[in-house]
């Protein structure tokens, strides 16, 4: 038998076939704090998720679970097959916070080039500069590669802690509420390189905004609690009619229908395969 896979005209997802990232029945806590129970949800390749919530939802545990940095109570993850950290060159991270010594004199190279330590990617000085320079590269930012890292402004640091995060040339791309406290001009350069880098690359990018979201997104998970739910991971739809152009995210921005649950990817969690119609 063959089966068959279509794609409306109406539809601008892509035929979404290998899932990069699972989380199944997963639950934890800190002590006897509970911080989310039961949740599920997956990210396929080559797309670009926004997961939202209320601050102190638990989003960074979350990622620190995706991680491997953290153990869930019960359930599984799988990040390309494999438990979280097993692979750590294949997933990227950009932390929301990265606090740096100033006095410290560290170039914008040196940050990069600190993502492949613990990997078997370079063998020598020459591969390891050719890394560097080609991360730099994706993100506009060659030119900052030897000067000071404490030096530059904060949407710079951005994208240095950006090439850092795909050196390795990741596979899955984890991003930590990657434009808070950054000006509009930097905003927009962020989200034009994010929006480029997702046909190559999944990304998981965490924002506790919970209403409006940049139109580059494909979906949109909520960590939050419902009518009848609490401390889930819910998909909600974006209502693509309501928009509005703000420089904030990027260029055309999207409404997050937060009282509808969106069903179209209910068949990835048993075959990892989406039949559009």
């Amino acid at each position: 038998t063959t089966e068959i896979y279509t794609l409306s005209l109406h539809d601008a997802l892509p035929i979404w076939s290998a899932i990069a990232a699972r989380v199944e029945r997963v639950s934890f806590a800190y002590g006897t704090t509970s911080v989310f129970e039961n949740i599920n949800f997956h990210v396929h390749e080559n797309e670009l998720v926004t997961l939202i919530g209320p601050n102190g939802a638990g989003k960074t545990t979350l990622l620190k679970l995706l991680l491997g940095l953290l153990k869930p109570l019960s359930g599984s993850i799988t990040v390309f097959g494999a438990e979280p950290g097993k692979f750590p060159e294949r997933v990227g991270y950009v932390p929301q916070n990265l606090h740096v010594d100033t006095l410290f004199p560290i170039s914008a190279g040196a940050v990069v080039g600190h993502g492949l330590l613990g990997t078997k990617l370079v063998r020598s000085r020459a591969e390891r500069r050719a890394l560097v320079a080609d991360a730099l590269g994706k993100v506009d930012a060659r030119d900052l590669e030897l000067r000071r890292f404490s030096d530059l402004s904060g949407g710079q640091r951005r994208r240095v802690l950006l090439a850092r995060a795909l050196v390795t040339e990741p596979g899955l791309l984890i991003l930590d509420e990657p434009t808070a406290n950054l000006d509009v001009e930097s905003v927009n350069h962020f989200y034009k390189l994010v929006s480029a880098m997702k046909c190559g690359t999944s990304i998981l990018l965490v924002t506790h905004d919970m209403t409006f979201v940049s139109d580059v997104v494909d979906r949109v998970l909520c960590l939050g609690d419902t009518m009848t739910e609490s401390r889930n991971v819910h998909e909600h739809p974006l209502d693509r009619a309501v928009s509005l152009v703000s420089e904030r995210y990027g260029g055309e921005a999207h409404l997050v229908r937060h009282d509808t649950e969106s069903d179209k990817h209910a068949c990835c969690d048993d075959c990892g395969k989406r039949s559009l119609e």
